[in-house]
């Protein structure tokens, strides 16, 4: 039994395994391309970084120089004032020349650059009624006896929008004119710089009680030279204006009625038209004037027709009842001529009857 069993094992036909084909690999040359593909990206980005660092470079350097040349100028103006003030004996001549030297040369500097400015915004509550506290700060001409830093102030009579100002922060002296644009009694005061210090702003008047006003400057200064832009970072233009709104608090609270008031009001918004405004504004006006001949004519021409076509009808009524009147005439005489031969027959025929 066993033995047979060994002999069909023997018979059994062997499993049918086949040797692998031999398939060309891709996956290296993938492998390459993508590693080329990632150190190319690596290398751009690390390339970029560097350029971005570079230009920051650029400009580092670029600010020290400025820094330096900055730096060189200040060296230089210092110099100058500290030569300014060697030549004076006493301590205050000498601090008065260097001021005097530094102010000189921030002015040269100052002119070229306007684009610093101060935004000013100070109120003062004062215990009189809104109309006292207007009509005492139209009176520009006593600006000077009420305040410390306003050393001249005018106002031409036939022009009271046209005001001229010369005040005085510190060792620093600004003279302007200005032109008032709107005012309005009780409310606001507009104004702006034509000439000099580069200087705009509005004064409002709130009534916060019938005896109780707040007085709001708000105003934008351009400052100039080298102790202007010093004095601006210290703020100092602000504390002035705000020193300046209580003096003028404690000189009207004291009396506790105005010296005197202007009550006008101005408004250049509405007195300056632009001149394309006004061709625009009298081209509509023609415009509109043309429209109404136009419609005019054609209503005439319109009425015209009417009493001619009436005039016409009435016309042809004329002719018809003429014609017919005429008719009728006509019919009336040829009864008549008819008429006459019948009663000159009766009377024959009468005449005849008698004879007979």
């Amino acid at each position: 039994m066993a033995k047979s069993m060994l002999g069909r094992r023997s018979r059994m036909p062997s499993l049918p395994f086949q040797k692998k084909s031999k398939v060309p690999s891709v996956v290296g040359p993938l492998a390459g391309a993508a590693a080329s593909f990632g150190l190319s990206k690596v290398m751009a980005g690390k390339a970029r970084q560097g350029k971005e660092k570079l230009e920051k470079g650029k400009e580092t350097v670029g600010q020290g120089k400025d820094v330096v040349e900055k730096a060189n100028d200040l060296s230089d103006k210092i110099s100058s004032a500290a030569s300014a003030a060697s030549q004076r004996k006493t301590k205050v001549g000498k601090v008065a020349a260097a001021v005097t030297e530094l102010a000189k040369s921030g002015d040269n500097e100052g002119t070229a650059d306007t684009k610093l400015r101060h935004i000013i915004q100070e109120y003062i509550i004062v215990g009189v009624p809104r109309e006292t506290a207007y009509n005492q700060w139209t009176q520009f001409k006593e600006f000077p006896k009420v305040m410390k830093a306003v050393q001249q102030a005018d106002q031409k009579d036939d022009e009271e929008d046209q005001t001229t100002w010369s005040v005085k922060i510190g060792p620093s002296s600004r003279q302007w004119e200005a032109e008032i644009t709107e005012q309005v009694p009780d409310e606001r005061i507009v104004w702006k710089a034509t000439g000099g210090a580069n200087n705009w702003g509005v004064v409002t008047f709130h009534s916060l009680d019938e005896n109780l006003t707040r007085v709001m400057v708000q105003m934008e200064y351009h400052p100039t030279g080298f102790i202007e832009k010093t004095g601006n970072l210290l703020r100092i233009q602000r504390r002035r204006v705000r020193r300046e709104l209580r003096l003028f608090k404690h000189f009207l609270e004291i009396p506790g009625q105005e010296t005197g008031g202007w009550r006008g009001e101005i408004d250049k918004d509405e007195e300056e038209q632009p001149k394309a405004g006004k061709e625009q504004e009298e081209e509509q006006k023609k415009q509109l004037q043309s429209d109404k001949d136009e419609k005019k004519a054609k209503k005439d021409e319109d009425d015209s027709e009417s009493d001619d076509d009436a005039k016409a009808s009435s016309n042809g009524r004329s002719k018809k009842r003429s014609s017919s009147s005429s008719k009728d005439d006509d019919n009336q005489n040829d009864d008549e001529e008819e008429w006459v031969p019948i009663q000159e027959r009766g009377k024959e025929h009468e005449e005849e009857k008698a004879s007979s």
